[in-house]
């Protein structure tokens, strides 16, 4: 998985990075970090419930079904909302952007299987100085107050006391700025592929979704609003692996930019169908929907 891999690079990275400035393999012991985000809490008022009593005469519009969570959304929201991408920090190019073309310090600690790297922006006239730290599992980016570079570990073992106790080293090589640089474009992931499936009503079956042919109007709104029509065959983007030379994927598709993001949809009613094989869209090796 994606997430393995980018494990695995920083781990490599880091290792290597302890042993390039010349850090001990003895010494303090290193608590682990959380590296996982909380997902966003949905209250039950947000969603319609599988209990929900229906009235025959008078039917709600959205009818839950078993398995699926639907949610309602916001009274708040308004008929135009731009879309904004959660968590941009977290995926986006942070060091490049903040730290890289201005003056900044880099400190290297912790045991050489488990190294951890700490960057802080070294103008103390800031009321504030941008932080990342990077662990072999996760990266934390952070503002703190503003304060001189002997006691900016200390600031920074302040807001994450898992580092309390870990010893850290400034590394004045300004070669170790390419190296950082050079781990966020290869850790980064730009580009997303996401499947799209029409559900007629009262349909159940992942035999019957995949066997619609064509999809509604609405649906057909729906995908307007998900991003523009592209012609696959000589496509020079981001192709999110559906084919651009021969047509083997169909010959249009959806495709958006978000925010510096590439976006593809691969949508069920726009993949080749086949009659004779229901859920042919599982054959596509390269597919969102591939069961591999």
């Amino acid at each position: 998985p994606p997430a393995g891999r980018a494990i695995l690079l920083s781990n490599v990275f880091l290792c290597s990075m302890f042993k390039k400035v010349g850090m001990g393999s003895g010494g303090s012991s290193q608590k682990k970090l959380v590296s996982e985000v909380p997902p966003p809490h949905i209250h039950e008022s947000q969603y319609v419930s599988e209990n929900l009593q229906i009235d025959e005469a008078d039917p709600p519009a959205i009818i839950p079904t078993s398995g699926y969570k639907v949610e309602l959304g916001s009274i708040f929201a308004m008929d135009e909302i731009e879309p904004k991408l959660e968590y941009v920090e977290q995926y986006s190019p942070y060091y490049r952007d903040n730290f890289y073309d201005v003056e900044h310090v880099n400190f290297v600690g912790g045991e050489e299987a488990n190294p951890i790297v700490i960057s802080v922006q070294g103008d103390s006239k800031l009321s504030e100085l941008k932080v990342i730290v990077r662990t072999p599992k996760s990266d934390h980016a952070f503002n703190m107050p503003s304060c001189s570079k002997g006691k900016m570990i200390a600031r920074v073992t302040d807001i994450m006391p898992s580092l309390d106790g870990i010893k850290f080293k400034e590394i004045k090589d300004i070669a170790i700025r390419k190296d950082l640089l050079h781990l966020e474009d290869r850790l980064l992931i730009r580009q997303y592929k996401f499947g799209v499936i029409y559900c007629k009503d009262g349909q159940r079956s992942d035999d019957e979704m995949f066997s619609n042919e064509h999809g509604s109007p609405e649906f057909e709104e729906f995908l307007d609003l998900l991003g523009d029509r592209i012609k696959l065959q000589g496509w020079q983007g981001f192709d999110g692996e559906l084919d651009t030379k021969t047509n083997t994927t169909g010959t249009h598709s959806v495709f958006t930019k978000v925010e510096g993001w590439d976006v593809m949809f691969h949508v069920s009613t726009l993949l080749p169908y086949s009659p004779v094989n229901p859920q042919q869209v599982f054959q596509l090796e390269n597919s969102t929907f591939s069961q591999t």
